[in-house]
């Protein structure tokens, strides 16, 4: 996940991923800076971009 957060920030891109709501990995997504952007149901979208330098 660091690798494409990485090329994601080199790139100025933003990473998505769905998540379902009670995967225990969605609290390693949300240390990673992932933010939850849209309820999909059983599903979260989370969204991720790289701080400005």
């Amino acid at each position: 996940m660091r690798d494409l957060m990485d090329e994601a920030g080199r790139a100025g891109k933003r990473l998505s991923i769905h998540v379902e709501k009670f995967n225990p990995a969605m609290r390693l997504y949300r240390r990673l800076g992932f933010q939850t952007v849209e309820d999909k149901g059983v599903y979260d979208l989370m969204h991720w971009r790289a701080a400005p330098t």
